[in-house]
């Protein structure tokens, strides 16, 4: 693939940076990578995550690395700003 996939969302709420980290995946993954693959006439097959790579957790801030059944690697990435809503950016790195 020479394009490959990366979604951001500037700004959403959510009520702690667990609820955050889930709402995203869930809309970037669930959503937006779905829409991709299939604008791009792939296959959604083989995108669930069988692999944890990195799993972060600090302060305000959570990265998540998977690989996927399909051999592609998936990063999200989640921060909480400080007026209190958080941002998000998914991409897949690999694959």
């Amino acid at each position: 693939m020479s394009e490959t996939f990366e979604y951001k969302n500037a700004s959403f709420t959510a009520k702690n940076l667990e609820a955050a980290s889930c709402q995203f995946l869930d809309e970037a993954w669930g959503v937006r990578y779905v829409e991709y693959l299939k604008n791009k006439g792939l296959p959604i097959v083989g995108i669930g995550a069988v692999k944890d790579l990195e799993d972060l957790k600090e302060d305000g801030y959570y990265r998540l690395i998977q690989k996927l059944e399909n051999g592609t690697i998936f990063k999200i990435e989640v921060w909480q700003k400080e007026d209190g809503n958080s941002e998000g950016l998914a991409q897949v790195i690999e694959g």
